[in-house]
């Protein structure tokens, strides 16, 4: 016999709960209640029907409504009793997992109690300090609570029934699952452990699992935006779990659910960067970015290729990685390539190509080709964006040996484009450090097409237009009347249009892709003449004058193809026909445009004119930016 509520109570005994009990623990005795738990949990068959209505019957929330404060003595009673019933409710789907009639049974109340539960759970904790009603703020002794209620909904979500995603389109549980995201623990994190069986892991799966269904979504990231400083805080919750799942691998624990914790941790934090451009601006910081990388790094060292899900695994999450960056505002995308490159990506990929054999008979060989596939498609999609001056920095700031790099990979299929990526961002490494200490004179081109080829001081760009630069005021002027006041005000309303749409085009990305056209033409020369003379080459095309023919550069995927000149543009701008005319004039010129598909969205292409120089090469001197709304390519 125990004591609970001033009388006497039997024991559980083999063959179940006593009636005698479960009348007790109905009229709220909580000794009786800690007994039935304690009966549950050692075996789960003794739960019934009448043990689920005695759980949904405590979890009403309507007494705690009734009684205010919330956090009162009056009000301790009932909360108590809560609190027993939402560990027996844990119990209870255990054995409903097994019991089809329980199942059946608690599937029609189970909505409504999580939900009052929910209501009661978020009063509480914010009452808990009156003085303190921020979800991220409710003091340093609260998390420990509030992360153990993770692991009892986590047994109620394993329970896998179709009323638990209703659970999902109530702002009570949404509400709930964005103070848990939010919350600091005693020590400071977002999470205690990424485990499956302390809190961290829990939180990340019940609000993904909340955040992926779109009611539950919706609701989730609309909480999430109402918070305080919420683009700084939930940047800093996903970057602390991803320094948490690190820490976690570091310390040899399980690399499969450490990788399975940070690939839900990338997705919460991708799809609130694409419900709110608040987000996406806390995410996209460099910062992000970089913590991110250098765990998935870390992590990297424990993948093998052997251990196809977990490979898998890794792989979506670099994928995932990837793709936040490129759904990124234009201005963002190059620091934050460049913030991959600073935390890791590329030793990423390097170590993926390494420890994927083309050929092993302990792999399967479905799952290897997919594996394949997948990091082909990350080595082609960052081939296509790394044309970048911040990019090729961070390569030289971070003393990346790209030869090292190429030659690790085993797989004959991966070479291909592993190689060509490497031997490209070797060839654009040369072409910054050229134009740097002033090798590449692409730098110093005017935009006045009468100025003369020499070096100049700093360029300064147009006001009106912010598209053009002059070496000079009078170079400015000489060129107003020439050209540019009939072309100001049409540039200054295309950039208005790229500014509008978050599209920038920097000027020192624009200087060096020209230093990298003029570069890619002086090492390509042989192959155009060959092209020219070969027999596939274009009906009369071979035997057209070099005034002819321009020169199309596919900048990211640095393909090269040779069109003749009215194929390219149906409208012509005047300083387009001026530079055309400039190239007719001299014989030894070549007129090349560069395209960089989708890269800059409005920009369609960069014109660039080069003239044979002293040196035995071709040199830029004239150049221009054609819109979308100019020129059509």
């Amino acid at each position: 016999m125990m004591r609970g509520s001033g009388r006497f109570v039997p024991q559980f005994g083999r063959s179940g709960i006593s009636r005698k009990l479960i009348t007790a623990a109905n009229e709220g005795c909580l000794s009786s209640l800690s007994q039935i738990h304690h009966a549950l949990q050692k075996n789960p068959e003794f739960c019934t029907v009448d043990v689920v209505k005695l759980v949904f019957k405590h979890l009403d929330p309507a007494p705690l409504a009734q009684i205010q404060p919330w956090d009162s003595e009056g009000n301790r009673p009932y909360s108590d009793r809560a609190v027993k019933c939402l560990a027996l409710l844990a119990d209870v789907s255990v054995a409903a997992v097994k019991n089809p009639v329980l199942k059946d049974f608690a599937a029609g109340e189970l909505v409504a109690a999580v939900d009052g539960v929910c209501q009661w759970l978020n009063h509480y904790f914010g009452s808990v300090r009156p003085s303190s009603r921020s979800a991220g703020d409710v003091g340093p002794d609260v998390d420990v609570e509030l992360f153990g209620y993770t692991r009892i909904f986590m047994a109620i979500l394993d329970w896998d029934h179709s009323g638990w995603s209703t659970c999902w389109s109530s702002p009570a549980y949404c509400s709930l699952m964005v103070r848990m995201w939010m919350t600091k623990n005693a020590k400071g994190r977002y999470a205690i452990a990424p485990t499956k069986y302390l809190a961290g892991y829990p939180i990340e799966r019940l609000v993904f699992e909340c955040a992926t269904y779109q009611q539950g979504g919706e609701l989730f990231y609309a909480e999430i935006v109402t918070q305080p400083r919420s683009s700084d805080r939930f940047a800093e919750a996903a970057i602390s779990r991803a320094k948490a799942c690190m820490d976690l691998c570091r310390n040899g624990s399980d690399t499969e659910c450490a990788l399975e914790y940070l690939n839900t941790v990338l997705s919460i934090a991708t799809q609130g960067a694409n419900y709110s451009p608040l987000l996406a601006r806390g995410l996209s910081r460099r910062r992000y970015m970089k913590e991110f990388t250098a765990a998935m790094l870390t992590l990297s060292h424990s993948v093998l290729a052997t251990d196809s899900k977990t490979l898998g695994t890794f792989c979506v999450s670099t994928h995932e990685l990837l793709s936040t960056v490129l759904r990124a505002t234009e201005e963002d995308i190059d620091q934050n390539l460049a913030a991959l490159v600073d935390g890791g990506y590329l030793d990423i990929l390097g170590h993926l190509t390494a420890i994927l054999p083309e050929d092993d008979s302990a792999i399967d060989k479905c799952e290897r080709d997919s594996a394949t596939d997948a990091i082909t498609d990350l080595i082609v999609t960052l081939l296509g964006h790394s044309i970048s001056p911040r990019i090729i920095s961070s390569i030289l700031d971070n003393g990346i040996r790209l030869d090292v790099l190429s030659q690790k990979c085993r797989n004959g299929k991966l070479q291909p484009s592993w190689n060509k990526l490497c031997e490209l961002l070797q060839s654009r490494v040369y072409v910054y450090q050229a134009m740097i200490f002033g090798k590449a004179g692409a730098s110093d081109i005017c935009n006045n097409l009468s100025c003369p080829r020499q070096t100049h001081g700093a360029l300064k760009e147009c006001s009106g237009c912010s598209s053009v630069t002059y070496c000079s005021h009078e170079c400015q002027v000489e060129d107003w009347k020439a050209i540019h006041r009939e072309e100001c005000g049409c540039l200054r309303h295309s950039r208005s249009d790229q500014k509008a749409a978050h599209v920038h085009y920097r000027h020192s990305a624009q200087t060096y892709h020209i230093a990298y056209v003029e570069f890619s033409l002086n090492q390509c020369l042989q192959s155009i003449e060959d092209s020219l003379r070969a027999p596939t080459c274009p009906p009369n095309l071979n035997q057209a004058s070099p005034h002819d023919f321009i020169i199309v550069f596919d900048i990211p995927g640095h393909e090269i193809r040779i069109q003749r000149l009215e194929l390219v543009s149906h409208e012509s701008p005047l300083r387009y026909n001026r530079i055309c005319e400039i190239w007719r004039s001299k014989p030894d010129a070549r007129l090349v445009i560069a395209t960089f598909g989708d890269r800059y969205e409005g920009v369609v292409s960069l014109l660039v004119e080069l003239e044979a120089g002293a040196g035995g090469g071709y040199e830029a001197i004239h150049s221009m930016v054609l819109y979308g709304s100019l020129c059509e390519a």
